[in-house]
């Protein structure tokens, strides 16, 4: 896909989406960093004229699990790929009989392109300090983890912190000792999901 970042269709999206993270009292970290969503005149500011998207989507069976993943590459700024293995699903009847999916093991490749840094630039043409700005996309990251019912404790923010540091790709993996039922997670402490799903992330 490909489309002005100003187009009438990328302000109707804007229009229709919702903030990844709320703040009564955002601070100027949180505004430079988009908190609340790259909205057109932010892409702008960050030196988009166009966006130019790839998604793709696949499955297969390996063995008895279901393999399916997707992947987002926005030239310039991003790529991201998923992939999630699930056992009790490979049967195409699993759904019918309401089997539920149970997590083998998953991996999130995220690969900067230069959205970091565009950020970084423009926060400091803002004045906002390079440790303001990683303490707001900390921030942010945890905000999102905790709307997911997961908190993001040290062993991943560690890793996520050098990324945002200058490295340039952010590996998340979970190979849970067994496989985990994903519709019970919710029932877990947020505290607990990081080793519930035996999550591990790296940067490099």
């Amino acid at each position: 896909m490909r489309a002005d970042v100003d187009a009438d269709f990328m302000r109707s999206v804007d229009e229709l989406g919702t903030p990844r993270v709320a703040s009564a009292n955002p601070t100027p970290a949180d505004q430079c960093i988009g908190a609340s969503g790259l909205k057109p005149v932010s892409l702008k500011q960050l030196g988009y004229d166009k966006l130019v998207m790839d998604f793709n989507a696949s499955f297969h069976r390996e063995g008895q699990n279901l393999v399916l993943e997707f992947g987002t590459l926005v030239e310039e700024a991003y790529e991201l790929d998923i992939a999630v293995t699930l056992a009790n699903m490979a049967d195409p009847k699993a759904l019918a009989r309401n089997a539920r999916p149970l997590l083998v093991n998953g991996r999130l490749d995220y690969v900067d392109h230069s959205l970091n840094s565009r950020i970084m630039k423009y926060c400091a043409d803002q004045q906002v300090a390079p440790e303001d700005v990683i303490a707001a996309q900390l921030r942010e990251i945890e905000a999102v983890s905790r709307q997911s019912g997961m908190e993001f404790d040290a062993m991943l923010a560690e890793p996520y912190t050098e990324f945002l540091r200058g490295k340039r790709r952010f590996t998340l993996t979970s190979a849970p000792h067994r496989p985990v039922d994903l519709t019970t997670v919710s029932l877990y402490k947020p505290s607990d999901v990081p080793n519930l799903l035996n999550l591990m992330a790296e940067a490099g």
